[in-house]
């Protein structure tokens, strides 16, 4: 009868044990319903996107507009549509079961408030409609996160490298590309090309020579199709000590002012790029100005073939024939 007593005690210390432990742990796992959006806004509402990195260095885009912009000084373009498909994905991420919610996981899993490896915050003017801290990556495009004031540590399908603070990888790569059919005339040093009938012609052709039209093509689509890598600041382009420009054309549009493009190489091998209807400096990689160079007036002609002719042999071959 003792060991029964004994046993029924022992089994009420347990009990009494978890129901304080369930009272006293951090551990308050909410319910949620994974057909719940985890954020309630419209990725076209959305204003500004800060991003703050693990040394609190953070950089902030600004929709104006409808376009958004890097909110630094010269304004540029940034990638429409980069920045589209992150708001897009956080619409759409869904509620989930919380992998953990004391500060020690939150620590652990660099979502704390003193301790992560990003900070993503969208507005809608003054309204903040998402506000997360992103932490380690528990597999591939999977993110821990946690919504500022929650406990719940997530997991949510983002790549690390689409919330990188570099403006680089943020800045429109291709806006300095013009369509061609908008192009008109490209004057460089040496030659010039003008737009006739949509059909470029190359100035100063020899009666003994032709123009190569392949060659004229690649050029022309090079020079509408021109890439930067990112935008330089006033410090590092003095530092650069660079020297007279290696390059220099400019580019005329339908209905507009001709555009100059002045490239100078710097210590560091790259090229600087100023534009002269843009306000910043532009990096851009050393091939792409080299492909450019690399088409001079030398390949855009060729000497003159001749033309194939039916003459009178002709015409007897033909008759003989019958």
């Amino acid at each position: 009868m003792q060991s029964v007593i004994k046993a029924a005690a022992l089994l009420l210390i347990i009990q009494v044990g978890l129901v304080f432990y369930a009272n006293t742990t951090n551990k308050k796992y909410e319910p949620f319903s994974p057909e719940n959006s985890l954020f309630t806004f419209s990725p076209e509402s959305a204003t500004s996107i800060t991003i703050t990195d693990a040394d609190k260095q953070h950089f902030t885009l600004e929709k104006e507009d409808d376009r958004w912009l890097l909110a630094v000084k010269s304004r540029p373009d940034a990638d429409q549509e980069q920045v589209t498909q992150l708001l897009e994905k956080l619409a759409k991420a869904k509620e989930s079961l919380a992998l953990a919610t004391s500060k020690g996981a939150a620590k652990r899993f660099k979502v704390s408030d003193d301790l992560f490896e990003h900070r993503l915050v969208v507005k809608e003017g003054d309204k903040v409609v998402v506000d997360l801290y992103i932490g380690t990556s528990p597999g591939f495009r999977q993110v821990h996160a946690r919504i500022a004031g929650q406990d719940n540590i997530l997991s949510l399908g983002l790549d690390t490298n689409e919330l990188t603070g570099s403006v680089g990888n943020w800045l429109d790569q291709k806006m300095l590309h013009v369509e061609e059919k908008d192009l008109q005339e490209v004057q460089l040093a040496a030659f010039s090309l003008v737009k006739k009938d949509e059909q470029w012609q190359l100035g100063n052709v020899g009666e003994d020579q032709q123009q190569n039209d392949e060659e004229v093509k690649k050029l022309i689509s090079k020079l509408c199709t021109l890439t930067v890598q990112t935008i330089l600041d006033q410090g590092t382009v003095a530092d650069s000590k660079a020297g007279e420009p290696q390059l220099q054309y400019s580019l005329t549009l339908k209905d507009k002012e001709p555009i100059s493009y002045s490239f100078t190489k710097s210590d560091a091998g790259y090229y600087i790029l100023k534009v002269s209807d843009r306000a910043p400096y532009f990096k851009v990689q050393e091939w792409v100005v080299q492909n450019i160079m690399d088409i001079d007036r030398a390949k855009l002609v060729q000497v003159k073939q001749p033309q194939d002719q039916e003459g009178p042999e002709a015409t007897s071959n033909i008759d003989s024939d019958n």
